[in-house]
């Protein structure tokens, strides 16, 4: 399939080509699982159609397919990849993850902080159960060799 362009903001659309179908048929359009809409093909079973990015999409890069019947009578499927940005107005920061989840902000700025403020005494626990488990290894050798 053939995209008018690799790289568009949500809400906006991008012109999608391709050929192989069935003359007349519906072709359905899809970004990555979520269905878009539908176009007819000519009598030579080609498209060429506006494929609107829903405003809500998270930015990321998708795959678009487009699903119809070919002239064989089996399913055919062409497919293109399409960078995704934020809408037109919204910032990244403000804008959801693919899982839905919101996208840390940052106070200053610059990267968003992710992760646990616990992993320090984390990380001090676990020192210590290695020198713990040293210790112990070594004080065993020393009660072994006084015995032999």
């Amino acid at each position: 399939m053939r995209m008018s362009r690799s790289t568009v903001a949500a809400g906006q659309s991008v012109t999608a080509a391709g050929e192989g179908f069935t003359p007349g048929s519906p072709v359905r359009f899809a970004l990555g699982a979520q269905d878009l809409q539908a176009a007819t093909t000519d009598g030579a079973g080609a498209f060429v159609a506006d494929v609107t990015i829903p405003v809500s999409t998270a930015p990321n890069t998708y795959p678009v397919t487009a699903t119809g019947p070919d002239a064989a009578g089996g399913t055919r499927v062409l497919a293109a990849t399409l960078t995704v940005t934020p809408a037109a107005g919204v910032s990244p920061a403000s804008s959801s993850s693919p899982s839905g989840a919101a996208a840390a902000s940052s106070p200053k700025g610059g990267l968003p902080r992710t992760g646990s403020s616990g992993s320090v005494p984390l990380t001090v626990g676990s020192v210590g159960l290695i020198v713990a488990g040293t210790l112990a290894v070594l004080g065993a050798r020393r009660r072994r060799r006084r015995v032999l």
